[in-house]
């Protein structure tokens, strides 16, 4: 089987030093996005210890402004739509 090798787009490097210029951790920063985000329904963290999960938790007090949630929001492209999917096409 071929090896997969994702074209480099630049997202990774974008948040990153978004996540520094606000002075908190990435991993905050995403979570606190993907918590805020209307469409998803839930949001799974993990960790091998405390150390690594605190930043996780972080996100849930982190005070996301709309700003920064549609700069974020803009760094990757919006799928395209479900179609299997009923409320997708609801009015």
């Amino acid at each position: 089987m071929p090896a997969v090798v994702s074209e480099p787009r630049g997202h990774e490097e974008k948040a990153q030093a978004l996540s520094q210029r606000m002075g908190i951790a990435p991993t905050t920063l995403a979570v606190a996005w993907v918590a805020r985000n209307s469409a998803v329904t839930s949001t799974l963290i993990s960790g091998r210890n405390v150390e690594q999960l605190q930043p996780s938790l972080d996100a849930m007090t982190f005070d996301l402004s709309e700003g920064i949630y549609e700069e974020i929001a803009r760094l990757s492209p919006k799928p395209t739509p479900a179609a299997d999917r009923s409320e997708e096409t609801l009015p």
